[in-house]
């Protein structure tokens, strides 16, 4: 934990250099969301990152067009199939989902 003035330079300090893919699921104000892409540098070492919205958003101003990814809601069964596969090694699940049916995985 640290102050709330001080989450960009603890950021900075850890994610330095890294490669990293960072997640932020649930709600976070678009000023908050500005601050947090304004601590990461952008050194294009492959890093990522991920903010999940639910309900209807708007593109925050800090993210150009061609990062804007929307996706429709997934299939409940679908989508807990495809974590069993990949978190339990399952076997046999029925319904299953190849994952080489993606493009890209996300």
């Amino acid at each position: 934990w640290c102050p709330r003035k001080e989450v960009d330079k603890k950021l900075q300090k850890i994610l330095d250099g890294k490669r990293f893919l960072l997640v932020i699921d649930g709600e976070v104000s678009n000023s908050d969301w500005n601050a947090i892409l304004g601590a990461l540098r952008e050194d294009h070492n492959g890093s990522r990152i991920v903010r999940i919205m639910q309900g209807i958003h708007k593109r925050p101003r800090g993210i150009a067009a061609k990062n804007w990814i929307e996706l429709k809601c997934f299939d409940t069964k679908k989508t807990t199939s495809l974590f069993n596969q990949r978190v339990c090694m399952e076997e046999k699940i029925e319904d299953q989902i190849k994952i080489e049916n993606f493009d890209e995985v996300l």
